[in-house]
C-alpha cells in the first residue's frame, strides 16, 4: 500500500496528497516496519505471510471472476460479448525485433539492481 493510497482509504481526513504528506506516511510506516522486525521479528514474518497470502486471495479471486465471465456466468446485459478481447489479441502489435529487444531488457533490468554490474553499465559510468 503506497502512501497515496493511504488518504483514499482515509477519506474523511481533509489532508491532500501532496508530496510532504506522502513522505511523512511513507517514513512512518517504514519506521513502524522496522520496529515490528527489531523488536518482534517471527511476527514480522507473519505479517508478511499474510500480506502474501491476501495477494494470492486476491489474484485468485480475479482469475476466477475471469473464468466466471467466459463460462456465461453472468447474463449477456451486463458483459454483452466477453470474448471481443480474445478475437485478435496482438492486433497493432509490434513486429520489429527492437520493441521485442527493449522490453526484455526493461523486464531483465530495471527490477533487478545488480544487473547494471553484469552488463558493465558502472564501467562506462566511469569513463
Amino acid at each position: 500500500m503506497s502512501a497515496e493510497n493511504l488518504f483514499i482509504v482515509f477519506d474523511r481526513i481533509d489532508l491532500k496528497a501532496d508530496r510532504w504528506a506522502s513522505r511523512i506516511i511513507a517514513v512512518v510506516i517504514m519506521l513502524l516496519v522496522t520496529l515490528l522486525h527489531s523488536l518482534r521479528p517471527h511476527t514480522g514474518v507473519r505479517v508478511i505471510n499474510a500480506f502474501g497470502i491476501a495477494k494470492i486471495v486476491v489474484l485468485l479471486g480475479i482469475v476466477a471472476s475471469g473464468v466466471v465471465v467466459l463460462a456465461g456466468g453472468l447474463p449477456t446485459s451486463r458483459i454483452p460479448d466477453p470474448y471481443a478481447n480474445f478475437r485478435q489479441p496482438f492486433m497493432g502489435s509490434a513486429t520489429e525485433p527492437y520493441g521485442y529487444a527493449i522490453a526484455t531488457l526493461k523486464v531483465v533490468r530495471y527490477p533487478r539492481p545488480g544487473s547494471a554490474d553484469a552488463s558493465g553499465e558502472h564501467l562506462r559510468r566511469l569513463v
